[in-house]
Order: structure tokens, then sequence, then C-alpha cells
């Protein structure tokens, strides 16, 4: 990973530059499978004599993974396939205020559970318009992952290689904060409708070839 590199070489990104390889095949068929499971029982909630109360949350991470030969010593494949499926609460995880839960401050938004009530009714019957719940939901971030890959050693001094990548994914977002109001998400002050949140989809589909020959001691090309 680079962080600032001066080398004129690298360039065109901010923050960090990442160079990551793809795993190849090899002459021996070799495979695994893998998977990861976290929600809110996996997260302290004690700090010193402080209970916490954690969200519920859920995070699923699982794929696999497989290479081999084609032809011995000259064309190997590979194969990586991932899903991963996560729920989270919105940020802050605030309720409506009613008088038997009055307004807190921490766990309990000022906005009245009477009025986003009379709100979301109105809009129903007027416009006959739902726009969802204002407490207790979840925003959804999925992702679908896909990678193959062929070498082929044609040579001593040629080896060329091609790749496929895709991505199927997209993740629940609050509304925007632009304009009049500064903040659209829940807050002590207000609590949007599920139906102000979007979607943002994010989908993939490339293909890499590269060809690596060296035509002599002098004359290397990729």
């Amino acid at each position: 990973m680079s962080i600032a590199p001066y080398d004129v070489r690298q360039g065109s990104f901010t923050g960090a530059g990442i160079n990551a390889v793809t795993r190849s095949g090899s002459n021996k068929v070799s495979a695994s499978v893998y998977g990861f499971y976290r929600d809110q029982n996996y997260v302290g909630t004690h700090i010193g004599n402080v209970d916490n109360t954690i969200a519920n949350f859920n995070l699923k991470n699982f794929g696999f993974r497989v290479g081999g030969p084609i032809i011995k010593d000259k064309l190997f494949f590979f194969i990586n396939a991932e899903r991963e499926l996560r729920t989270d609460p919105p940020t802050g995880n605030y309720s409506a205020a009613t008088q038997a839960n009055p307004a807190n401050g921490q766990s309990v938004s000022q906005a009245s559970a009477s009025d986003l009530n009379t709100l979301s009714s109105f809009l129903m019957s007027k416009y006959n318009y739902n726009p969802g719940p204002y407490q207790g939901y979840s925003l959804a971030s999925n992702s679908d992952k896909f990678t193959a890959k062929i070498d082929w050693n044609i040579s001593q001094n040629h080896r060329f290689n091609i790749k496929y990548n895709y991505l199927k994914s997209y993740r629940d977002v609050p509304p925007s904060g632009s304009g009049s109001i500064s903040n659209r998400s829940q807050t002590v002050f207000g609590l949007p409708f599920y139906g102000s949140y979007y979607r943002i989809n994010n989908n993939i589909n490339s293909f890499i070839a590269e060809l690596n020959s060296t035509f002599g001691p002098s004359l290397p090309t990729t």
C-alpha cells in the first residue's frame, strides 16, 4: 500500500494506492471454503461499571476458491466467489417519544410518535403513499463478487493471463443532508421515515488481459 508515493509512475488516486495480486492456479488442484458471522451478541456491552446497549445487526460473509491445472506446466485456472449480506440499524437508532417513554436525548428522539403516525396516515390517505416505518427498521448492504482467471505459459519468454471480475452490490443510505436541512438522518430532533432512504447500486463487469514477453536481456514488455 502506498500512502504518498513520490514515484511519478504512481498516481491517479487519493488517500492510498493498494496493489492487489490475484492468486493463480498451479499444477496441484487446491480449494477452500470459508464463512464468517457476526451480530450484536459478539460485541462487548460492558465498559467498567457501565452497561452499553448494542443495537441489533447482522453480518454474513462466505465464499470459496478453487484453482488447478488445465494442462500441466502450461495452462492454469483459478476461480473465487464471495457473498456478503449485512443489515444495520440507522445511525443513532432512536425511537419516537411517547407518554410512556419520553425523550431522553440518548435513545429516544424528541420526535413524537403520535405526530409521526398522524403524518403517515395523512400521506397514505391523501396521496396513497406509504412512507414506511419511522423506527425499528434495518438498512441492508449486500454484495456478490466473482473472479475467474486463466494463466497460459506460452513459452519461456511469453506468458499470458486473462481475468474476469464481477460485482453486483447495493447499499441503503440515508437521505441527503444538502439544502436547507442540515441533517435528515435520525437525530435527537427528528426521525425520517424508511421511505426517505434510498439505495445505491454498484455493478461491475470487467475483463483484464496481460501479455508479458521478453525478446532479449534488454527488451522486456508488458
